[in-house]
């Protein structure tokens, strides 16, 4: 065993780019669940510090305020939505799409954690403007997103009105929000099952609404 142990190599020391980039991931790992836990009022720059094991003065030296903290992490979470959004583009054919909607539906709402983060940073929004004015700008590229991939969908299914279909992509995303943070509240109630059922009813509903 020791012999083991002597031919191990030795850990690597971080740079102080490294170093830097690490207790910045910290601290923002910590600020999310916080943030999930207490609300972004609720949740101090000291308490944030502590819980990623670091002092305020560390805080301070990576970031300027709670507020730009809280910006990071909206850009960071629009991020992985935009992924989600993005793989869902390859799928083709009507199962397919509904299986990728349930596995998207499944991103969103099986970490409670996330669900109340989510509704954190749009609270957050609401109240400050600042925030508000780099929350619009995230949420106009999660929004085309889902119109690219929305008009996809429906022109591979033989609906050529790729305006009227676009216009939908906001009841996607509230649809999407609305049944994570029911399921966090019901969740013998709301099913993953009925994440494919709306995705399926939305799907089949918009090319009769488009007509009218």
């Amino acid at each position: 065993m020791a012999d083991e142990l002597r031919r191990r190599p030795p850990r690597r020391r971080l740079t102080r780019a490294e170093q830097k980039e690490q207790t910045r991931e910290r601290l923002l790992e910590s600020a999310h669940a916080l943030f999930a836990l207490k609300g972004y009022e609720g949740a101090s720059i000291d308490e944030i510090a502590a819980d990623a094991g670091y002092s305020r003065g560390a805080f301070y030296s990576n970031f300027q305020s709670k507020q730009q903290i809280m910006g990071a992490l909206i850009e960071s979470g629009f991020d992985s939505d935009l992924e989600g959004i993005e793989r869902m583009k390859t799928l083709e054919g009507e199962e397919a799409l509904e299986q990728g909607f349930r596995e998207l539906a499944r991103h969103y709402s099986s970490d409670a954690q996330n669900t109340l983060w989510s509704l954190e940073f749009q609270l957050a929004a609401v109240r400050h403007p600042e925030l508000r004015d780099q929350y619009a700008e995230r949420y106009d590229k999660l929004r085309q997103g889902v119109r690219e991939m929305l008009v996809r969908t429906f022109r591979s299914a033989g609906h050529s009105d790729p305006e009227a279909t676009a216009r939908f992509a906001d009841v996607f995303i509230v649809i999407l929000s609305g049944l994570s943070l029911m399921k966090l509240i019901y969740p013998d109630t709301f099913s993953e099952d009925l994440f494919g059922d709306a995705f399926l009813a939305l799907v089949r509903g918009i090319p009769q609404t488009t007509k009218r």
